[in-house]
């Protein structure tokens, strides 16, 4: 007889989201542990990963990728929004403290950290595909723009 319930879909999503936060946020903690700072975590973190980023060619495919783990991550449903003008592309989204909130009490972790984590994932990703990037973290939205020069 198994006693563990047996979840519906959505809060299996839920508990994923969160596994997925707090790895990346505990991950964090612990590369701080030696002396790495949260962008320096995040950019190791992306430029460790065996993906070869410059095969995605253009800013639209990146965002795509990014869409997907913006919501794996995150869960924006219909608030994350992706905006294409030419060689631009705009991922505009809640905060992401917002959502990951529980895991950074959990860890104590801050939103700036959070916020430094996205900056080093996006140096790597920049460098390795010959993009340019600017993050905007408002307080209540952030946004990825991505562009070609």
């Amino acid at each position: 007889m198994n006693s563990y319930p047996d979840y519906d879909d959505k809060t299996l999503s839920q508990l994923r989201m969160h596994e997925c936060q707090g790895t990346i946020i505990g991950g964090m903690k612990v590369a701080q542990l030696t002396g790495m700072s949260a962008e320096e975590y995040g950019y190791q973190m992306m430029k460790l990963q065996q993906v070869d980023w410059s095969r995605a060619k253009s800013a639209a495919k990146i965002a795509q990728v990014f869409w997907q783990h913006f919501q794996t991550t995150y869960g924006f449903g219909s608030k994350l929004e992706v905006r294409e003008d030419n060689n631009t592309v705009i991922l505009t989204m809640p905060p992401l403290e917002q959502s990951a909130e529980y895991q950074l009490n959990h860890w104590s972790a801050t939103a700036k950290e959070l916020q430094d984590i996205q900056r080093g994932y996006w140096r790597a990703i920049t460098e390795l595909c010959g993009l340019r990037s600017k993050l905007n973290f408002y307080p209540d939205q952030h946004q990825v723009i991505l562009y070609r020069d």
